[in-house]
């Protein structure tokens, strides 16, 4: 299923994964704190999550986030929540074994 998400939500949703909170994805995209989550509400509703954590989750399964991009994805949540992202990128990795020889 193809999924479209705006620019202002990949931003939001690439800052999400390496653990920012809102206010901190804010100040990086220079807009307002309720701006960024109307822009989670947003992605949140498209891709079925209710959660942070289901979303990057969501992300890492649809292609979304690539895992090779982002070395701390799973690190900076805490501990429930980068072990779920982490379990989902090593499943991802060990179903697609070439994304580790790209390194």
């Amino acid at each position: 299923m193809l999924l479209h998400i705006t620019p202002a939500e990949r931003a939001a949703l690439q800052l999400l994964a390496d653990g920012r909170s809102s206010r901190e994805i804010a100040e990086r995209l220079r807009v307002s704190e309720s701006r960024i989550e109307a822009h989670l509400r947003g992605l949140f509703a498209k891709m079925g999550a209710s959660t942070r954590t289901e979303a990057v989750t969501a992300a890492v399964r649809r292609g979304l986030l690539l895992p090779e991009s982002y070395p701390t994805l799973g690190r900076k949540h805490s501990s429930s929540a980068g072990s779920a992202i982490l379990a989902v990128i090593s499943q991802q990795r060990e179903e697609r074994p070439e994304a580790e020889s790209v390194r």
